[in-house]
């Protein structure tokens, strides 16, 4: 396995154990249109699924311009992607995919005809694991500069540019 096959794996790992991204669309007026999305899956062939409602203004934005951008922050990994999505109406995926949490924006469960996915092809990422012995190592560091009164200059977290596209 390469370097950047780990950099890649490392980057899918870190992906499933998030729930929610911040999906970023361009509006008409060319300005940036974050908000908070449900995951659906993190997918093979560097997919991912998010879920949303047919009739979201996300929807209009991604018709009109596919190139979008996904972030991801925990305490201790963070995470940007960008790739070209799609709207997914079929409903195969959707009954497959289902989640409890999700009634609560589409009440009548998977068979809502409101809900779709949203399809992101990614072809890029980059991410920043501050976690494990570097977090550990990151922290010391940290306290040093501080104690020390000098501007910290290691980041101690793993990082990588991964290219995900087929």
């Amino acid at each position: 396995m390469t370097a950047t096959d780990e950099s890649k794996d490392h980057l899918i790992d870190i992906l499933k154990s998030y729930t929610t991204a911040m999906f970023i669309t361009m509006e008409a007026d060319g300005t940036a249109h974050a908000r908070p999305m449900s995951i659906a899956s993190v997918g093979p062939e560097n997919v991912m699924l998010l879920v949303t409602s047919v009739k979201s203004p996300t929807v209009a934005n991604i018709v009109s311009q596919p190139i979008v951008t996904l972030t991801m922050q925990g305490s201790t990994r963070f995470v940007a992607l960008s790739g070209n999505a799609t709207i997914v109406y079929d409903r195969t995926p959707i009954e497959g995919l289902w989640s409890e949490a999700w009634r609560i924006w589409f009440p009548d469960g998977k068979t809502d005809p409101d809900i779709c996915l949203i399809k992101v092809d990614l072809d890029k990422g980059e991410y920043w694991d501050m976690s494990g012995t570097g977090g550990a190592a990151y922290m010391i560091e940290a306290a040093r500069s501080l104690a020390l009164g000098r501007k910290h200059q290691s980041n101690g977290s793993q990082n990588a540019k991964v290219a995900l596209s087929l």
